[in-house]
């Protein structure tokens, strides 16, 4: 069985700027997890040699500019290509690298996500589709799997030719963005129809189409024309510290090889626990001290809270801010340091007002230590994800379809505050393996978000973080990746 992805971002490896999220780290991890099953998948994205954004701090603004790469420094080229296209003939090179392809045309795809037009990012979308398909086809791939509706050209193109591969269709957000309906004058030209609806148009070809948990089915299905199903995502075992899985190895048995041992993480011995995450949190102090943004400096064993996802609206992630005198009141009793990381879209206003906000408080505070790193990456997010003592995710219910950052604190120990988003509620229990808000309006949850962190600087938290390891066992790539096969491949 040979498999195509087709994904406007992936995430391969922390020095290859092809990726700004979730969804890029989500598919990487697929990779991986394919990887140790023996699956035969590979990914095409486009190389973006202009990469996603990087964030510099000056003074109270936030910079935002490119981050450049060489894509031919880690790929080999598999030739130069053409294709036709409403709007003429594209060439692009083709880029073989480990488990991936990479459509190398900066011309049309320079950078990621960032375009000065609708009809630049249209015509993306119709270059990623009708590659995914050529390759498909060419290569000999019997499935075709979309990721998000910006692959949806995929599909099209190849039930145009014909083709009879099997076509799978994952959804990654309830919200707009991941489903565009492109109308206006410009559509005809790029596409040769009067207006697109890409969800539909993913749907109209797809033999397989599933969300990326249980909620996000119950409230995209009727809109997916109750074709749905889900398949809860999942993390790599990679993504857990080499100390921590030494230890829960030396417990449990190889968790890298057989992930489902985790389930046994109860049998840790308490003190080795905390000697290890007390280890682990040195190395974050002291990495925050020497290359975060860090006003105040910041120190080994006090409670630190980690935050690190995409700065926007809905992910709340200055919602632990807005009761600030609770905050200053509460790190008075108790010395509490918080650690962000995260950018923001360039044009998203409102994400980018949120971190200089946040810079703000940094600087003004009188008892909260808060320190940021500007540029986040697969590195700075392992040793986030390990080190903190929280980790919080609060973004509006209904707005995430799953997360995955939160998993992967579970995986390292880490205690979960959560909103009941995305997949939480399939996995997370209140006071059992994490700290769950409960639903409300936002100043109540503020107040709430508070009430959890006070909890947690006055309370042991060992015997929640060897039940959040166990639950990792249900949180892995390859228990995801095995549910594809069973579901959706086979």
């Amino acid at each position: 069985m040979k498999i195509l992805l087709a994904s406007m971002e992936a995430a391969f490896e922390n020095k290859i700027n092809t990726y700004a999220g979730g969804l890029g780290i989500l598919v990487g991890d697929k990779v991986k997890a394919a990887k140790d099953l023996k699956l035969n998948l590979d990914v095409v994205t486009f190389s973006y040699p202009g990469g996603y954004a990087s964030n510099k701090v000056e003074g109270d603004k936030l910079i935002v500019g490119p981050k450049p790469w060489n894509p031919k420094r880690k790929t080999k080229s598999s030739g130069k290509y053409t294709i036709k296209t409403n709007f003429g003939e594209v060439e692009y090179e083709l880029l073989r690298g480990n488990g991936f392809w990479m459509i190398h045309t900066p011309e049309f795809a320079n950078r990621l996500y960032i375009e000065y037009s609708n009809e630049e990012r249209l015509k993306k979308e119709v270059i990623l589709g009708e590659v995914a398909a050529k390759l498909t086809a060419e290569k000999k791939y019997q499935i075709l799997h979309m990721e998000e509706s910006h692959a949806a050209f995929g599909g099209e193109a190849l039930r145009k030719k014909g083709k009879k591969q099997k076509i799978v269709f994952t959804t990654h957000t309830p919200l707009p963005h991941g489903h565009e309906n492109w109308t206006g004058n410009f559509v005809k030209s790029i596409t040769g129809y009067d207006s697109v609806k890409m969800t539909k148009l993913a749907l109209k070809n797809a033999n397989y189409v599933n969300c990326v948990s249980r909620m996000q089915r119950d409230i995209l299905n009727e809109f997916l024309d109750n074709r749905s199903d889900f398949v809860t995502n999942g993390v790599h075992t990679s993504w857990m510290h080499k100390k921590l899985e030494t230890l829960v190895s030396s417990c449990v048995g190889d968790v890298l090889k057989k992930p489902q041992n985790m389930v046994n993480s109860l049998c840790i011995d308490t003190r080795e626990l905390r000697d290890t995450k007390a280890k682990m949190n040195a190395e974050l102090v002291n990495k925050i001290n020497k290359e975060a943004y860090a006003p105040k400096t910041f120190v080994p064993g006090n409670f630190t809270i980690g935050i690190a996802r995409r700065f926007t609206g809905y992910k709340r992630l200055d919602l632990i801010l807005r009761e600030w005198d609770m905050l200053e009141n509460l790190a008075r009793e108790k010395p509490i340091q918080i650690i962000y990381s995260g950018i923001a879209h360039p044009s998203d206003k409102e994400g980018i007002n949120q971190i200089e906000a946040m810079l703000k408080r940094a600087r003004d505070s009188k008892h909260v230590k808060i320190a940021y790193f500007p540029n986040y990456d697969m590195d700075i997010a392992k040793i986030m994800l390990a080190g903190s003592h929280a980790w919080l995710n609060v973004p509006n219910e209904e707005g995430e379809a799953s997360g995955t950052s939160w998993m992967k604190a579970m995986m390292n120990a880490t205690l979960l505050i959560s909103t009941s988003a995305g997949s939480v509620p399939e996995y997370a229990i209140d006071k059992q393996n994490s700290l769950i808000i409960p639903r409300g309006y936002d100043e109540y949850q503020a107040k709430a978000l508070l009430g959890k962190i006070r909890y947690a600087v006055n309370n042991d938290l060992t015997e929640m973080q060897k039940s959040a390891i166990a639950t990792s066992a249900h949180l892995t790539a390859r228990r995801m990746m095995s549910e594809y096969i069973s579901k959706a491949y086979s």
